[in-house]
């Protein structure tokens, strides 16, 4: 029978422990919809630009220019709740990282879209809009 060694800290010297934000678990679900919220706010950013708002609606017209500040404000205003709720998933120490990455990811890919299929990039953007209500409704 072999006589297991548990291994004791010298004393005098203490061991550093590392304190996570309790209680704070990264949900899957949580994490999509931050992610959906970071690219309908680059997406009403996007929106607000006159020439991909031509792009993408397929109109030769520009957009007003409160119609354009509206867009700014609310694509701020989602960027914001994308990053209130990364922090509430995930605590404030790993959760502003989280939202970067999600939103580097979003960047990339509304870049791409935006590129090669602007009508895609429109679609997803709708729908992606959808989650900010659902969002609303969980958080």
């Amino acid at each position: 029978m072999t006589k297991l060694h548990v291994h004791h800290p010298i004393p005098g010297t203490h061991t550093r422990s590392h304190r996570v934000d309790e209680g704070k678990r990264s949900d899957p679900d949580m994490d999509i919809l931050v992610f959906l919220l970071s690219y309908a706010g680059l997406f009403t950013l996007c929106l607000a630009m006159p020439k991909h708002f031509q792009v993408m609606l397929g109109k030769p017209s520009l957009p007003s220019s409160p119609s354009l500040l509206i867009l700014k404000v609310v694509g701020w205003l989602i960027l914001g709740l994308s990053f209130a709720m990364a922090v509430d998933t995930a605590g404030w120490s790993f959760g502003p990282v989280r939202w970067v990455g999600f939103l580097a990811i979003a960047g990339l890919m509304l870049i791409f879209l935006l590129s090669y299929a602007p009508r895609l990039t429109l679609t997803f953007g709708v729908l992606s809009l959808f989650s900010l209500v659902l969002s609303l409704l969980i958080f």
